[in-house]
């Protein structure tokens, strides 16, 4: 997340939403967020007990894995 971005003005997903996004299901989406330390942690909003994401934190993740399967070093 970048320093000067209010996570209130940020676009929130779903776990759905991020299975749709990757084409993975929610199993496989679980067993990552507990097997991977750099998977974004999600925010609980009150009265909300799904968990949600920052999609921009999801898309620092995604640029992430795209660089190490590639063996390049990260800008």
């Amino acid at each position: 997340m970048s320093a000067t971005s209010d996570p209130a003005e940020q676009v929130w997903i779903s776990i759905p939403q991020i299975c749709k996004r990757l084409g993975v299901s929610a199993k496989w989406l679980y067993r990552r967020r507990q097997d991977d330390p750099t998977f974004p942690k999600p925010a609980y909003f009150h009265g909300v007990q799904k968990p949600y994401f920052l999609l921009e934190e999801l898309k620092a993740w995604e640029r992430s894995c795209i660089v190490a399967s590639r063996g390049e070093a990260a800008a």
